[in-house]
């Protein structure tokens, strides 16, 4: 039989016993990105980027409740906040963003009860003159906030931190380093001494590229770092994560493969502990936009993944993957919406996610909806498996396995008997222009074109999900062949 994707997705009675999982997509009229998720006091806030009034860069924050509702959203047209710009702590949200005139950066301030403003600093060092800065994000280091990105000096960029006090008074800037290389942090974070990592893309003049992951202590000096190799083609951004025994994780290319990212982990002697290596599949996609460490000291991937052979099209997908603290694989999901023609998944990515305190997940991102429509905000609430129903199997490879996003609501549908042995009959408010039939490994048992009557007695003793579809929707349930 043909392998095909599994359509796994939302049986609505099974949502209902389940954990609170849900998928929606915000629409605000204008290409919107959610680029960080996070929580405080159990409470959800969403930091989205887009562009405002057709022009200019601008941000939306906005907190959900436990079901993706939005409490309340508040728009910062003069914001143009990065990718990890949000922190909140004492009832307040702290941004940072670019200022219009690239030689400084803004810190704005506001309520984390409806987002009425606070105050807006301009964070700068007078004595130094650096154009064309880029703020990537925001870090806490002890009573400072850390504020990173990269600015132009002369001919090169070089990696900048801020360090700032309550009230915006520049406290230290580090320039990590002074000679004419291109260098931008990505990403820097706190391990568990106290000590900024900071994660570079790294471009020496005549070199291939490389990957620099550096630490900082609290008296702002560098004490350890790791250079690694040259990688002509490592296009990826070098985001990380820290492990409960101090090992430090980054996304890397490898194999001279653009579409396929990879994890390395390494040593504090600066020794490569392990490495993730993504099936390298002709035709296919796997790109991190963020790793984290989770409770169970795993590390959860964010970014999007894809297929352009076979049919249907999955050019970039909304993909989770979570990896041992060792480098093994446990599971990757990837989240879709097919066309109106079937032949093509709606192209999407999620980039952030945080797990709340039950082991729940909340990932955002964007859904693209082709043609001249905006690009919408993304948001699922995923149970700890990065499913979306009561159960879904694990597979090595994604490739057997996706879960689809397509989902509608019917009163009345019901598939008896369950268990079967003969027929399978499908009682609902219109006859299926389409059933099929899967295994749990993926393959395509059963394919009947408009009926509600199917016969499952050549099929094997077990669980099989019967995907049905309607003009307006598809459903999945299971049953049990006896």
């Amino acid at each position: 039989m043909k392998r095909f994707m599994i359509l796994l997705f939302v049986c609505q009675y099974i949502i209902l016993s389940s954990q609170d999982v849900f998928v929606k997509t915000i629409n605000k009229g204008e290409n919107r990105l959610a680029r960080q998720v996070t929580t405080y006091n159990d409470r959800v806030f969403i930091l989205s980027t887009g562009v405002c009034d057709d022009q200019y860069e601008c941000s939306l924050i906005m907190e959900i409740d436990d079901t993706g509702e939005v409490l309340w959203e508040k728009t910062l047209k003069w914001l143009d906040v990065a990718s990890k710009s949000m922190i909140i702590e004492n009832n307040t949200i702290y941004l940072s963003g670019n200022h219009p005139n690239r030689d400084r950066w803004y810190w704005h301030h506001m309520s984390a009860d409806g987002g009425d403003s606070l105050a807006t600093y301009e964070i700068i060092d007078v004595e130094k003159d650096y154009q064309l800065m880029s703020n990537f994000g925001m870090v806490k280091h002890g009573d400072k906030f850390c504020i990173y990105g990269s600015g132009e000096m002369g001919t090169y960029e070089t990696s900048l931190l801020y360090f700032v006090d309550e009230v915006g008074e520049l406290d230290t800037l580090l320039d990590v380093f002074t000679t004419d290389i291109d260098s931008d942090p990505w990403e820097v974070i706190q391990d568990n001494e106290g000590n900024l990592v900071v994660f570079i893309r790294y471009r020496e003049e005549g070199k291939d590229r490389q990957r620099l992951v550096s630490k900082i202590n609290q008296e702002k000096e560098i004490i350890w770092s790791y250079l690694s190799e040259e990688e002509k083609f490592n296009a990826a951004v070098p985001d990380g994560a820290i492990l409960d025994d101090g090992t430090i994780v980054y996304i890397t290319g490898e194999l001279f493969h653009d579409e396929i990212e990879w994890l390395r982990a390494i040593n504090l002697d600066s020794t490569i502990a392990w490495v993730y290596e993504s099936p390298d599949f002709d035709g296919y996609v796997r790109n991190f936009h963020k790793i984290q460490t989770l409770s169970d000291g795993s590390i959860l991937g964010t970014g999007e993944w894809g297929r352009f052979i076979g049919s249907p099209i999955f050019w970039k997908l909304p993909w989770l993957i979570k990896i041992s603290s060792d480098g093994e694989l446990i599971w990757e999901r990837a989240f879709y919406l097919l066309n109106d023609d079937g032949d093509e998944a709606l192209r999407g990515l999620f980039f952030d996610a945080v797990e709340l305190s039950d082991g729940s997940i909340i990932s955002v991102g964007s859904l693209d909806k082709g043609g001249q429509f905006p690009s919408e905000i993304l948001i699922a609430r995923l149970d700890s498996e990065g499913c979306l129903i009561g159960y879904c199997p694990v597979l090595k490879d994604i490739s057997g396995i996706l879960t689809d996003i397509e989902a509608i609501e019917l009163d009345q549908l019901n598939i008896y008997p369950n268990p079967v042995s003969n027929i399978l009959n499908i009682e609902g408010e219109e006859v299926p222009r389409q059933v099929t039939i899967y295994s749990m490994d993926g393959s395509e048992m059963v394919r009947k074109f408009n009926s509600d009557i199917i016969d499952v007695s050549l099929l094997l003793k077990g669980m099989y999900l019967l995907k049905i579809h309607f003009d307006d929707g598809i459903e999945t349930l299971a049953f049990i062949k006896t």
